[in-house]
Parts: C-alpha cells; structure tokens; sequence
C-alpha cells in the first residue's frame, strides 16, 4: 500500500474476520432467505435469488479450513466475480454482522501476521486497527469455484 489509500470491508464471515477491497462489493442484502441446494460442493450453502440472478452462497469455513460449514448471519454480502466473470459473476458471503467499510491511509493501518495453520486459500493475515483479519486468495477460490460448478 504505497501512499494511496484503500477502501476496504471488514465482515464476520464463518468465523474469520474477512477485509475485501469495497471495489469488490455489489451489495450488501439483508433478511434474505438462501435456499438450500442437493449438490456435492461442501463449498456451496446454498443459493440465493439476487437481482433476478441465482447466485451460490459461499462457505469460507469450509473453503479456508476444510471443516464442515454452517450457514451463519443474516446477511449477505454480494461479491462480484473477478477471476472469471463469465463463469461466477457474483456470489455471495453470509456474515454475521454488517460489514464496516474502512478507509486505510497508510500501511502502518495494516500489520501483516503469521497465517494460522490450517487455512487454505488466505493471501495473509493482517491486523487493521487491532483487529485480526484474513486477506483470501479471491483468485483460487473464485476458479475453485467455478470449476466445481461446472462438473
């Protein structure tokens, strides 16, 4: 993070407190119902009828620990696709609270720590602000993703 600021969210996502740049959100949804899906992605909490879209709504816990996912929160925050717009154009995330948006001016708002065993698919752990945060690997999930849906 050079001398330019950054937008980012902060959500509690399946446990872990997530920081995505705000780019990357196209909406925050509340009091939704996300229908449940027979499908053989553990990945996969079920869908969610979004802007005349059916969109699938993800499990970080199961795609960043591989443990089994629950579908938490009461609200979902829309994600647009980056790695392959044409195969995932949006997806959602369930969160427990309403994500805050932050303004980062300086790295110094930004303290890189040591990833926690376990996790897959986490570009670094950070601390913003004295909170401990995960950056994920939006690319490999997102083709992770797009290549389970596809079988």
């Amino acid at each position: 993070m050079a001398n330019n600021s950054i937008k980012a969210i902060i959500g509690i996502c399946d446990g872990f407190n997530l920081i995505l740049p705000s780019e990357m959100v196209a909406d925050i949804v509340s009091g939704v119902n996300v229908s449940t899906v027979e499908a053989p992605r553990d990945w996969q909490r079920g869908n969610l009828n979004w802007n005349g879209m059916t969109i699938p709504v993800l499990s970080f816990e199961q795609l960043l620990r591989n443990k089994t996912a629950r579908l938490r929160g009461s609200h979902i925050v829309v994600i647009r696709g980056t790695a392959n717009s044409d195969a995932l154009p949006f997806y959602g995330l369930p969160t427990q609270a309403m994500p805050n948006e932050y303004k980062l001016e300086s790295a110094d708002e930004m303290i890189e720590e040591a990833i926690a065993d376990g996790l897959n698919m986490v570009s670094a752990a950070v601390r913003v602000r004295g909170v401990p945060c995960v950056i994920p690997e939006i690319a490999s999930i997102e083709e992770k993703v797009a290549a389970d849906m596809n079988v």
